[in-house]
């Protein structure tokens, strides 16, 4: 494998670049960042005491531009939007590039992003990064709790060099216990191979669904992208708001869950919190499947995130019932399945449910006969049960891919009752994970009647599984019920709301209506 820098100049740029001029939207207002600092006041969690790293892929000849400000020193210290911040530029201090700039903003600015407490920055280039990376030392050390880079690249040269440089960057960051987050491209085209066909990183998308689909291209196919999806414009900024999230979410882990301080454990907190409020159209396909092909595990939730956090570790146990929402740093073995009992109160359903399990690949660096990674991947399950009285029943979901490293279950409404979270695997040795989930509490499916002025009902219903079949009863007297008509709203177009209208109603006759469905348990 060639690594000049002139073939990694090709290497990282050949595909083009993920960046652009505009910023599209207020990313921190959608996914719930500013109920979170109606919520916590003064205890919002900023980022503070946690150092970031950001690497820039370098444009415009040489010099490159891309410091996200300019300076002919470093270190040096941020202004107007950085103030109080010092730079640290591991790469030789060149020229101010706008989208390292505005990838600055989203990430640790102090007005922009979720992490404006960020004091201590590190900033390089993306082709001395790909050097760090294949270095025949063995992949360096970086600077930094989480990484940021905000930039695609087409093929190293062949797929066994592809995978190379793809197991040196996940060689590194379970090593060093770094979370980082790396973009799709701007198209629906194939998965960009740099860098986000990586197995530990988080992969990012955009809400509208205009990024890469189709799944991982290098070092195994098929696995599913992005992870997470943004609302924003370009996924160079989707990207770094995922990583803003998860550097505000270390320094709570940091202050008060120290187990939690484990990429694997980050990475399954921000997949558990993940919203589908805004995507009704979200499914999987197959029990095979762990996400939604186009949106993955759904759209970034910032206020989500930090209450599973929250919610504190959630150990296993076969005897002891735990939170209905937690984390957990685990350890699998063939020998014993790993579960974790919960409830939902009487009185009571989750309306969404959501459990993430992750982990890393074993990936072992050789120098002999030359340099070389060497990778495998355990097979890991999760699997959803009803239970009673620490007795799992029935299977309602589980998640079971043979070529992800991540596991993702979700349903709506989960009635009132005992479950329990199981993760079990089928590899000889040990492996570590991180498991999270939530339960967000409501009252379920609803249904409200409205006369209109022409003396028909109409019915709205809200709180709907996109993908379950509802079926509207009416009696005149509460006791005799007969069906209405169904409602399947994802066989028009996928919503968690539809409205039906009565037009046999009359003001002189009493009319009462009632929502059926079959329950998962």
């Amino acid at each position: 494998m060639d690594r000049s820098p002139r073939s990694i100049l090709l290497a990282c740029l050949a595909a083009g670049l993920a960046f652009a001029s505009a910023v599209q939207a207020d990313w921190t207002t959608d996914s719930g960042y500013a109920q979170l600092q109606a919520e916590l006041g003064g205890a919002l969690p900023t980022g503070a005491g946690i150092t970031v790293f950001q690497s820039e892929a370098g444009f415009g000849g040489d010099p490159k531009n891309f410091m996200p400000q300019p300076s002919d020193t470093s270190p040096f210290a941020g202004l107007g939007n950085y103030t109080g911040k010092t730079f640290t530029i591991d790469s030789t201090p060149e020229h101010y590039s706008d989208h390292a700039d505005t990838v600055g903003t989203h990430y640790y600015g102090n007005s922009g992003s979720v992490a404006p407490g960020v004091t201590d920055v590190h900033v390089m280039t993306a082709d001395d990064f790909y050097l760090g990376i294949v270095d025949s030392t063995g992949a360096h050390h970086f600077t930094g709790s989480v990484q940021n880079h905000s930039w695609v690249g087409g093929t190293s040269g062949t797929p066994s060099d592809d995978a190379y440089v793809l197991r040196a960057f996940d060689f590194m960051l379970n090593r060093d216990s770094v979370v980082a987050s790396v973009p799709l491209d701007n198209s629906t085209g194939p998965v960009p191979i740099l860098l986000a066909n990586s197995y530990h990183a988080i992969s990012v998308g955009l809400r509208n669904g205009l990024h890469s689909l189709g799944g991982s291209t290098a070092d195994g196919n098929g696995r599913m992208k992005p992870d997470l999806v943004v609302n924003e414009s370009q996924t160079s900024y989707a990207s770094p708001a995922v990583a803003s999230t998860a550097t505000m979410l270390l320094q709570t882990v940091n202050a008060s869950f120290t187990g939690a301080n484990h990429p694997q454990v980050i990475k399954a907190i921000l997949l558990a919190a993940a919203s589908k409020t805004n995507l009704p159209v979200w499914h999987r396909a197959a029990s095979t499947a762990p996400y939604d092909s186009t949106f993955g595990a759904g759209e970034l939730n910032v206020f989500n995130a930090y209450h599973v956090l929250a919610k504190g570790n959630q150990t296993a146990s076969n005897s002891t019932e735990r939170a209905d929402g937690g984390w957990d740093f685990g350890t699998a073995q063939i020998s014993s399945a790993k579960r974790y009992f919960f409830s939902i109160p009487q009185g009571s359903l989750a309306n969404t449910f959501s459990a993430a399990l992750t982990w890393h690949r074993t990936i072992n660096f050789s120098t002999i006969p030359q340099p070389s990674y060497s990778s495998s991947l355990p097979h890991l399950t999760l699997k959803l049960y009803a239970s009673n009285n620490f007795t799992v029943g029935a299977v309602i979901d589980q998640s079971n891919s043979t070529l992800d490293n991540v596991q993702h279950v979700f349903q709506y409404n989960l009635p009132a009752g005992q479950y329990a979270l199981e993760v079990s695997t089928t590899s000889g040795s040990a492996v570590s994970y991180g498991l999270a989930w939530q339960s967000i509490r409501g009252t379920g499916p609803g249904i409200a009647a409205n006369i209109h002025p022409d003396a028909t009902v109409w019915l709205d219903l809200a709180n709907l599984d996109p993908y379950v079949t509802y079926t509207i009863q009416q009696s005149s007297d509460l006791i005799n019920w007969s069906n209405a008509t169904t409602v399947l709203t994802s066989s028009t177009t996928a919503s968690t709301t539809a409205s039906w209208q009565d037009s046999s109603a009359s003001p002189s006759t009493n009319k009462f209506y009632r929502l059926q469905w079959t329950a998962v348990r």
